[in-house]
Parts: structure tokens; C-alpha cells; sequence
């Protein structure tokens, strides 16, 4: 958890940075910002790009997992109904004879203590 001096700078930072990427700003350091968005956004754009590139000349290879895998998600987060859908899906798969398991990456979830 970050110290009580730091928390209202990150909060403070937060907001400069949404208020860049809606548009909401246009002074110097926002601009700079802003540039600084767009060349990560064209090097992940690159890597991305070089990735779909290995994959389809076969120097990468997917790893068969031997069993059906059903992938829910999507860039929207939290509130989109995700979860109940879910477990609705896996009681439906289970009931009807199949072994089920559901992965998730957990929401907010803290590191257990040493």
C-alpha cells in the first residue's frame, strides 16, 4: 500500500492522465504526455505486429492445452456481467456430464504475506 504522501500524488496523476487521454487538457506537460502515449502505443503496436508475424511464419508455436478451453472477456472491465455469465456457463457444462474449471485472474486481490 502506498505511504499517506504518496497516495494523493498517484490519485492526482491518475486523473492528470485521463483528463490527457479524453482531451480534457492541452498545456505543455499534457502534450508531452500525450506524445509520450502515442510512441508506446507504436512500439506495442510493433511488438504485437512482429508477434502475429512469428506465429504465422512458425518460428512460435502454440502449446495444444488437450482439453476445450473457453476464453470470456473482453477490454470492457467491471459491471459488464462477466462473472455471472461464467458460472451460469460451467453449471450448464457440468450438469450436462463435463469436468469444469474456471480461472480467473482475481479482482483487487492482494499478495499473501511472507
Amino acid at each position: 500500500m502506498p505511504s499517506s504522501w504518496l497516495k494523493p500524488k498517484l490519485i492526482a496523476f491518475e486523473q492528470f492522465a485521463i483528463d490527457v487521454v479524453y482531451g480534457r487538457r492541452d498545456d505543455l506537460p499534457a502534450v508531452v504526455f500525450a506524445g509520450f502515449l502515442q510512441a508506446l502505443s507504436y512500439l506495442f503496436k510493433g511488438v504485437v505486429k512482429l508477434r502475429w508475424l512469428l506465429y504465422r511464419k512458425r518460428v512460435l508455436h502454440d502449446q495444444p492445452l488437450g482439453c476445450l478451453v473457453v476464453v470470456v472477456g473482453n477490454l470492457t472491465v467491471g459491471g459488464t456481467g462477466k462473472t455471472p455469465v461464467v458460472e451460469k456457463f460451467a453449471r450448464a457444462l457440468r450438469d450436462r456430464g463435463r469436468r469444469v474449471a474456471i480461472l480467473s485472474r482475481g479482482y483487487k486481490s492482494k499478495a499473501p504475506p511472507l
